[in-house]
Formats: structure tokens, C-alpha cells, sequence
């Protein structure tokens, strides 16, 4: 009688899991977070960062950027450091740019940007983001992306 109710629990147990889908783990926008961030210490010319496919929705967040840009020119035109991003790494998109005069804070800069959904609103996502001096003589370094809130980024 006991192996009957075994047999018996054992095929409805069986029945059940195979009735139940089983779904695989997607990754989709909805593995960013408000926090995620993306890091790089060393100094060149120029960074960009693939974070991830299908990128980060930007009508969700928007991305925070900081880093440091130093310039060795001091010469009276300034260099230049921009940036640009991408939903498919073809087409850019310029999202600021700023000078660099030598002679402000003897060539040291801390940039901070974030970047918005009014500007191409066009773009749904951000998959790529790279950041980009105009001249050999600017290292960029100490770059962190992040995710935030696109509701308090402003």
C-alpha cells in the first residue's frame, strides 16, 4: 500500500513538472542598475566602453560620466575632449564638448557629464560610449560611467 501512494505522488510530481514551462534566462535592459558602474585608470587619448547588448534603455536612465583630463599643450589654443555615444557602434553622437586651456589649473581637469534623453532622442538605447580628446597631447584618465535615474539626472 505505502509503494501505491509512492507511485502515485511520484507520477503527479512528475506530471506537474513537465506540464509547468520552463523558461532560460534572458538578459535584457532590465539587468542595468541605478549604480552600475563602468571603470578605467589609465591615460590615453581615447576610451570607449561597449556596455553590453542591447544597451541601457534611456527611457529609464541616462548615464553619469566623470574623469580627468590633463593637457601638455601651452600654446594659446585650447585642446578639445568630447562625448559620444552609440546604440550600435556606427553612427555617433556628440553629447558635449569642452576645452582645455594649460594655463587653468595647470592643465588638470575633472569633467563631469551626463548624458541626456533630450539631446537625439532618436537613439533608445546606449550601448557604446567613448570619450575622446583632439589632440595626442591630452591623457585621459580615472573615466567611470554610471548608471542613474533618468528621473533625478537633471
Amino acid at each position: 500500500m505505502r509503494n501505491k501512494w509512492f507511485s502515485i505522488l511520484l507520477m503527479a510530481i512528475i506530471t506537474v513538472v513537465t506540464i509547468l514551462p520552463s523558461y532560460p534566462e534572458t538578459v535584457s535592459a532590465d539587468t542595468y542598475h541605478v549604480g552600475q558602474t563602468w571603470e578605467v585608470r589609465d591615460g590615453e587619448t581615447s576610451y570607449t566602453f561597449d556596455l553590453g547588448d542591447p544597451g541601457v534603455p534611456r527611457n529609464m536612465y541616462s548615464i553619469k560620466s566623470v574623469f580627468n583630463a590633463e593637457t601638455e599643450n601651452t600654446g594659446a589654443d585650447p585642446e578639445w575632449v568630447s562625448l559620444y555615444y552609440s546604440q550600435d557602434g556606427v553612427k555617433w553622437y556628440l553629447e558635449d564638448s569642452t576645452p582645455l586651456h594649460y594655463d587653468r589649473y595647470d592643465g588638470v581637469y575633472t569633467i563631469p557629464w551626463t548624458i541626456y534623453k533630450s539631446k537625439h532622442p532618436e537613439v533608445s538605447h546606449i550601448r557604446y560610449v567613448k570619450i575622446e580628446a583632439d589632440s595626442w597631447q591630452v591623457s585621459i584618465k580615472n573615466i567611470r560611467l554610471e548608471v542613474v535615474d533618468r528621473s533625478v539626472a537633471w
